[in-house]
């Protein structure tokens, strides 16, 4: 049997691969104050302490920009005659930003280039 990250009552859940002996110490620590009613002790700051560790990592960690996304922005850079700051090549938030900033620019400019070829070919 493992450990289970579950998140009320959604379908969402992370299994939590311990190590056997890991997993009889958590088992013995989150039960030890279950009898009595409430928590021991020593299991809130167990539980206090996995909180900020996952808080850490997330964030620590933030999520990169897709390939999609990149590509995107190097077409839109270019055609805008724009330099792509590094954060934005690094952190999906910035990119998100610069992609709602400049998008709409470079569509309209776009749209008038095709415009333009169109009205030559006749």
């Amino acid at each position: 049997m493992s450990f289970r990250l579950v998140y009320g009552d959604h379908e969402l859940s992370i299994e939590l691969p311990f190590e056997p002996h890991i997993e009889d110490r958590v088992l013995a620590l989150l039960t030890k104050g279950a009898e009595k009613g409430h928590p021991d002790r020593s299991a809130t700051e167990f539980v206090q302490g996995l909180v900020t560790i996952v808080t850490d990592l997330l964030e620590r960690a933030p999520l990169p920009p897709s390939e999609k996304q990149v590509q995107y922005a190097l077409q839109i850079a270019r055609t805008l005659s724009l330099q792509l700051p590094a954060d934005v090549l690094q952190l999906r938030e910035a990119m998100t930003a610069f992609l709602e900033e400049h998008a709409p620019e470079y569509r309209r400019r776009r749209s008038a280039e095709r415009g333009a070829l169109g009205s030559y070919s006749r």
